[in-house]
């Protein structure tokens, strides 16, 4: 119901992902949350990497808790 709320088709999707769909391991809230993380260019360049895309759909604010940890590090190194 998902794919079809967010007009996508299963096979523009990863293996990884068509998989656990196919097998209903994933609710629909993730599969909307891919189909909007694939709009952002940057964002979906992350998610090509390995363990990026996990990240991102587990957790939402998960640039912003890299972006803080960066900026907390580069912070306090400069001192």
């Amino acid at each position: 119901m998902a794919m079809a709320e967010a007009r996508g088709s299963l096979e523009s999707l990863p293996k990884d992902l068509k998989a656990v769909i196919e097998d209903r391991w994933i609710p629909g809230s993730i599969v909307l949350r891919y189909f909007d993380l694939e709009k952002s260019r940057f964002v979906s360049w992350l998610m090509k990497f390995g363990g990026f895309k996990e990240r991102l759909l587990a957790d939402d604010l998960f640039l912003a808790k890299v972006a803080m940890e960066c900026g907390v590090g580069i912070f306090t190194k400069a001192l």
